[in-house]
């Protein structure tokens, strides 16, 4: 299917999952300042953007819902569904060994990302969608928590199977989009959530488990 996707945007979009999206997959703990600068700066235009777009999405979305996708999402969209979900992702590293070891991790990305998505909705205080709901929601609206904690798992899926990978990355995908659907979220309460979780998972995953290997061998070696 990659011939099909071809041009001057395509590439660059490849360039730069290649440089910096895939070798971070490959090299963990790797990503400089310069990295986080770019990542840093295209979500702030994402978020930008948009806002300009939120109110215009909003209005677009009943019109594309169909009675399959409206089972789907509101199913993806409530509360025991999300728990549902990361059970299912931490189960896939009950099995081996090597991956057990990410549990704590996860939990506390998974955790984390809740807590601040929270902290920030009553800190801004953004009121919800009001066209066409389908669900009933008494929390502020931005950023979206399903949307940060699917993000929050990213490159803890990232470390599975290919098959696992692939299915699990698609669904973190529909859970974020969820909340849109549902029409409770903004465009901009999806991708702010899905880039503070993306931040918290690399953090968790990349960074924290580094630290702590050198912690611990630096107390072996004095």
């Amino acid at each position: 299917m990659e011939h099909l996707v071809h041009g001057p945007p395509a590439d660059a979009i490849r360039f730069f999952a290649d440089k910096y999206i895939n070798r971070q997959a490959s090299f963990p703990g790797v990503m400089n300042a310069r990295t986080w600068g770019y990542g840093l700066g295209i979500i702030g235009i994402a978020i930008v953007i948009a806002l300009f777009l939120d109110s215009w999405v909003v209005q677009l979305i009943p019109s594309l819902r169909t009675s399959l996708l409206t089972t789907i999402f509101f199913f993806l969209g409530s509360a025991p569904s999300l728990a549902g979900f990361i059970v299912l992702v931490g189960m896939s590293f009950v099995f081996e060994k090597e991956k057990r070891q990410k549990i704590p991790y996860f939990i506390l990305a998974v955790l984390v990302a809740i807590a601040i998505s929270y902290g920030l909705k009553y800190l801004i205080v953004r009121p919800r969608p009001e066209i066409l709901p389908l669900l009933v929601k008494s929390s502020p609206s931005f950023p979206s928590t399903h949307a940060a904690v699917a993000g929050a798992m990213y490159f803890f899926i990232l470390g599975l199977n290919k098959v696992e990978r692939n299915g699990l990355l698609l669904l973190a995908l529909l859970v974020a989009l969820s909340g849109l659907y549902n029409g409770v979220h903004y465009l901009s309460d999806v991708i702010a959530g899905v880039a503070l979780g993306m931040i918290i998972s690399y953090v968790s995953d990349r960074r924290i488990p580094v630290w702590i290997r050198k912690k611990r061998a630096a107390s072996q070696q004095s």
